[in-house]
């Protein structure tokens, strides 16, 4: 925590501008089992993915019940953070590939011509189109000439930003269709191990079920892009980007592109307080997974009816804790069913067996 004494109070209508150097050091994350963030080493062709989250200084909420939101990060309990818009320059090796939450602002700087092509194509596209082929990654002319890039990406009204580069991205896209009738663009970048049908090579449909869905449930996509990036992080949630696991494959990996792009809704949209609340960005979006399960493909992934008689015992057992505890003061063997499926499963009875699907989506 940092704090910054004003030489004056601000009065309403003015502002307060002040500049900060700060140095991010990117760790290896297999050596942190909580870490959220820094690089995965790909042995077989000697490559890095570098995920950055987490990596600059950002303001605190002030939230209108309870004032500057203090809590320290430990874990557990998630990131309550306050909207800006995010206006990033990021320079890297003319090699790498480089996805952000945001637009791509200078798209001729660093694609080359035929990436600029099947960028076109893609922003028109129902189906998924390759930016960089597997074949092209180890080809040299799929990157422009030089030492570095800088790529230029904006992202409005969010409350983070996160980004991801390599030299061995895979990347491709397609575009997204809004129910205002604009436009989105699901992206997905990941490495030769991941790719194929039963894994990444199908990451954007997901995305683009998964978000087209939500959109046409809930509240309409805020953001011009969603990318999807594979890493050894399991499954994480940003404004426009997630981390998701590069083994993951089939009903799994549309599982975790589903609950992390749920986020966008749970919490970012409402804005909550992941510090104290963690069931109500967990548990909503728990619940929002079963529906787009049963809405993908037809019922592609659907999984069988839960058991309710079955579970109860289950849901409250001796050993639980109530979901209205800060996720730091839980013990974590409580966390996924407090947090995640309790909640969950409250609101699919609410929904399905006290209040039926009209009345409680309308409400929702």
């Amino acid at each position: 925590m940092m704090r910054i004494d004003l030489p004056a109070p601000i009065k309403s209508g003015e502002s307060y501008s002040f500049s900060v150097v700060w140095y991010y050091p990117i760790t290896d994350r297999s050596q942190f089992f909580l870490s959220r963030e820094g690089y995965e080493h790909f042995p077989d062709d000697n490559n890095n993915v570098y995920l950055i989250a987490h990596w600059f200084p950002r303001m605190c909420v002030f939230d209108d019940v309870e004032g500057w939101n203090t809590l320290p990060y430990l874990g557990p309990s998630e990131f309550y953070l306050e909207y800006g818009d995010f206006d990033v320059n990021i320079t890297a090796p003319a090699s790498h590939i480089v996805v952000c939450g945001g637009e791509l602002l200078n798209e001729a700087e660093v694609l080359t011509p035929s990436q600029l092509s099947r960028m076109a194509q893609a922003k028109k596209s129902d189906k998924t189109v390759m930016i960089r082929t597997e074949a092209e990654v180890t080809d040299p002319a799929s990157r422009p000439a030089g030492a570095t890039l800088t790529w230029h990406f904006k992202i409005n009204n969010a409350r983070d930003v996160a980004w991801a580069s390599s030299k061995s991205f895979i990347w491709d896209a397609a575009k997204m269709n809004l129910p205002s009738g604009k436009t989105s663009l699901a992206m997905s970048a990941y490495p030769a191990e991941s790719s194929g049908q039963k894994g990444w090579s199908r990451a954007t449909e997901y995305t683009k079920g998964s978000i087209e869905n939500y959109s046409k449930r809930w509240f309409e996509y805020p953001y011009p892009a969603a990318v999807n990036v594979a890493s050894n992080v399991g499954g994480m949630e940003y404004p426009g980007i997630v981390f998701c696991g590069a083994k993951a494959e089939k009903d799994d990996l549309f599982g975790v592109t589903d609950h992390e792009f749920g986020h966008t809704w749970f919490p970012m949209i409402v804005g909550s307080n992941e510090r104290k609340y963690g069931w109500m960005d967990e548990g909503f979006n728990t619940f929002i997974n079963t529906l787009a399960d049963d809405d993908f493909n037809n019922g592609e992934y659907k999984a069988p009816p839960a058991n309710m008689a079955n579970i109860a015992g289950y849901l409250f057992g001796e050993r639980t804790e109530g979901i209205m505890l800060t996720p730091d003061a839980m013990k974590e063997q409580n966390i996924g069913l407090a947090l995640y499926y309790k909640p969950g499963i409250g609101l699919e009875i609410l929904r399905n067996e006290i209040l039926g699907p009209d009345r409680f989506d309308y409400a929702f």
